[in-house]
């Protein structure tokens, strides 16, 4: 404790008034109250930034999973299967489609 108060006579000129000591208590009291908010706050943010990182990945999986299942779907195959299931009367290109060109 004497060292702390002869470092503190040193930094204020080897006065060291009762004055002197209170601001520097309120001070470091103020620079702890603002650490301590600045750190829950952090904390907060990070929660916040792991659960919205959690959902992110969730919602990528999801949409490569629909992705997935709709380009399977998207396939000549299941196409005729459901329109051979719903009773249409199409039927299948024997021949690449062409190209109809015309003059206006």
């Amino acid at each position: 404790m004497k060292k702390i108060i002869d470092f503190l006579k040193v930094l204020y000129g080897g006065k060291l008034r009762t004055r002197d000591i209170v601001k520097l208590v309120v001070f470091v009291g103020a620079c702890a109250f603002f650490t301590v908010g600045f750190s829950l706050k952090m904390d907060s943010e990070m929660r916040r930034v792991e659960v919205l990182t959690k959902e992110v990945k969730d919602l990528r999986y999801q949409s490569m999973t629909l992705s997935s299942k709709y380009m399977n779907e998207a396939k000549q195959s299941n196409v005729i299967q459901k329109v051979r299931e719903a009773g249409l009367q199409l039927k299948e290109l024997t021949e690449a489609p062409r190209i109809i060109y015309f003059d206006e």
